[in-house]
């Protein structure tokens, strides 16, 4: 009777430890603030860092089809490049050993160029600190909207355990290209899954087996 509660205990430290369920911890549609037709501002909790950029709300002519979440866009770029940055403390803090994912939907103005190059990047404790994640969202990229139009939901992950040093540090989502053209985004979600422990996994198994032997032994006794 103590062995079977042994196993049982070990499944359960393993099973009803932390959630491996993706936790969203950041999103940015942005929304605010709400701005007229056509016009331009400044999303809330993002900042200029250099160039062109902020948020802005298109006109028909600019993107004759659906939007994403709302009706206004973050953008870099036009003639002189440009960085947009989330603000310190905005996104939260690398975690240790924990899978992050970004989603994100790219935009193509209908009456603006696109970027050849353009970069939506994670970077740790400032916009210039390491950098965790990054895609190149230009048309030297893996994906091109069409003119006027938007991509569906694409995604850019990394693992922190890669990132050691940084656990703790600010998380910073960056837009940035430096080239001529401008590249929009919209419906940021990041989202982080902690990975189990090996001992967490190791005691899975050890309870999993433990079960599996008790289960013979109950059987070859009746037997």
């Amino acid at each position: 009777m103590k062995m079977h509660w042994f196993f049982f205990s070990a499944l359960a430290v393993a099973f009803c430890g932390p959630s491996t369920e993706a936790a969203i911890i950041y999103t940015a549609d942005f929304q605010s603030p709400v701005l007229l037709d056509n016009g331009a501002g400044f999303p809330t909790g993002w900042t200029l860092q250099s160039g062109n950029g902020g948020h802005y709300n298109p006109v028909n002519a600019q993107y004759a089809g659906a939007t994403g979440n709302g009706n206004q866009f973050g953008w870099v770029g036009v003639t002189l490049g440009g960085t947009l940055r989330t603000n310190a403390s905005t996104v939260g803090t690398l975690a240790a050993n924990t899978i992050y994912t970004l989603d994100y939907i790219l935009g193509n103005r209908g009456d603006f160029g696109y970027p050849a190059d353009a970069f939506l990047e994670i970077h740790a404790t400032t916009f210039s600190g390491p950098t965790l994640a990054s895609v190149n969202i230009g048309t030297n990229g893996t994906v091109d909207p069409a003119d006027g139009t938007l991509s569906g939901t694409l995604q850019l992950s990394f693992n922190s355990a890669s990132f050691v040093p940084q656990v703790g540090q600010d998380l910073v989502i960056v837009l940035t290209t430096s080239v001529t053209g401008q590249a929009n985004i919209d419906d940021l979600s990041l989202s982080a899954v902690p990975i189990p422990e090996p001992s967490t996994l190791a005691l899975a198994v050890l309870g999993l087996l433990g079960l599996g032997v008790v289960a013979l032994r109950k059987k070859y006794r009746r037997t």
